[in-house]
């Protein structure tokens, strides 16, 4: 019987680990979905150089930066607000050109006053720096915009 409980844990674990998490299963685990092997995602929380871009901080309270950071990416053009989630955010941009979808997602970690960010399009393989520069396009308008408190 000791066996089989172990085997059962063991396909859990397995299954936990290769699925695409949910809203729910992101804010029980803190961690943003990985970027694929294509250039045409960042994450500041990737292990890989070529995806990682660094995270926010925030000195306000976690609701005004949580404010702070969406009207900032809902003023961005062709931008909808898909889930708001206790700390999670995830918004679609539509590109100019074609109209194919890219995410946004956020998660704002209430304990070191840090904002994750990862932006990822959906199609293709590459986005020839897009959502690097998205990201970097939002963070600089939220440090420039920042209410210090």
């Amino acid at each position: 019987m000791h066996k089989f409980k172990q085997n059962i844990v063991i396909i859990l674990l397995l299954t936990f680990s290769f699925s695409t998490f949910s809203s729910e299963e992101i804010l029980f685990v803190m961690k943003l979905k990985q970027c694929p092997d294509s250039p045409n995602c960042v994450s500041s929380q990737s292990q890989s150089t070529s995806h990682y871009i660094s995270p926010l901080t925030y000195k306000s309270s976690p609701e005004e930066a949580t404010q702070h950071i969406k009207r900032i990416i809902m003023a961005l053009p062709r931008t909808n607000l898909i889930e708001e989630k206790d700390q999670y955010l995830h918004f679609e941009i539509r590109t100019f050109m074609f109209r194919f979808v890219d995410d946004i997602e956020i998660i704002i970690d209430n304990s070191e006053k840090v904002i994750h960010l990862r932006s990822a399009s959906r199609a293709g393989y590459s986005d020839f720096g897009t959502n690097r520069r998205r990201i970097e396009e939002i963070k600089n308008k939220f440090i420039s915009t920042q209410v210090k408190s």
